[in-house]
């Protein structure tokens, strides 16, 4: 069976999205670019050459294929889940036992807070008229990703699981680490396991959970010192553009 050349950006656990909000409707509408996850630097090309279901000679799920090739926002656009929001917990290692036990580990209940309390840090960072989330926002953002952290979601669902093998040719290999380093600098394949767990929640249901949070977050905003009157501006902005490019 012919293993497929995947080309894409793969992302761990959430994504980040670089996008806008201003004060001007224009840019508040702005359609948001996707980005990788801050400090990745997964390689445009890579071979798959194994994956959970070769050995029945089943074919990679549509899923998988449109994570690696354009992240979650790619399995978002697919009809299946055309209403809902989709998060993506991922392992990545060498270790094939301890990634099992990573994946078998996993709870929606108590590993979903962690992707949806990252993926609005990347939204609010997106958002920011600084470079330092707090500057724009004030202790808000801080009490934000806090919150959301801490909150129990209902609704999401664990949708399926798969892992691939990937294999990244010299001068391609990332460079995250320092053993993937020396992997580059004396030409050394590198392999690598990627554990995906798709989970699914319905729009409307986790943007109301969301919107509660944010209201709590704002309600837990120390009055002193009192928050600026650009920064108070800027989280009701905030609140009325959220969802555009979550």
């Amino acid at each position: 069976m012919k293993i497929p050349i995947i080309a894409g950006i793969v992302l761990a656990c959430s994504l980040a999205f670089a996008g806008c909000v201003s004060g001007s409707r224009t840019a508040a509408l702005r359609a948001p670019a996707q980005a990788p996850q801050a400090g990745e630097k997964r390689p445009q090309s890579f071979q798959i050459i194994d994956y959970q279901t070769r050995a029945e000679e089943k074919d990679i799920p549509e899923w998988v294929n449109r994570y690696l090739a354009e992240g979650v926002r790619g399995v978002e656009e697919s009809a299946e889940f055309e209403d809902k929001y989709i998060f993506v917990g991922k392992g990545e290692g060498v270790n094939f036992k301890a990634l099992r036990q990573w994946e078998a580990a996993f709870s929606p209940a108590q590993d979903f807070p962690r992707l949806v309390a990252s993926r609005i840090e990347a939204r609010i960072t997106s958002a920011s008229q600084n470079a330092i989330p707090d500057d724009t926002y004030g202790p808000f953002f801080e009490a934000l990703i806090k919150k959301a952290s801490d909150a129990r979601y209902q609704g999401a669902l664990k949708e399926s699981d798969f892992w691939v093998q990937l294999l990244f040719s010299p001068g391609e290999a990332g460079t995250e680490n320092e053993e993937n380093e020396v992997s580059e600098r004396i030409g050394v394949n590198r392999e690598v396991y990627d554990f995906l767990i798709l989970i699914s929640i319905d729009k409307n249901q986790l943007e109301s959970q969301i919107i509660a949070i944010f209201d709590a977050a704002r309600e837990s905003i120390p009055t002193i010192p009192k928050p600026r009157r650009d920064q108070t501006a800027a989280i009701n902005r905030l609140r009325q553009y959220f969802f555009i490019g979550f």
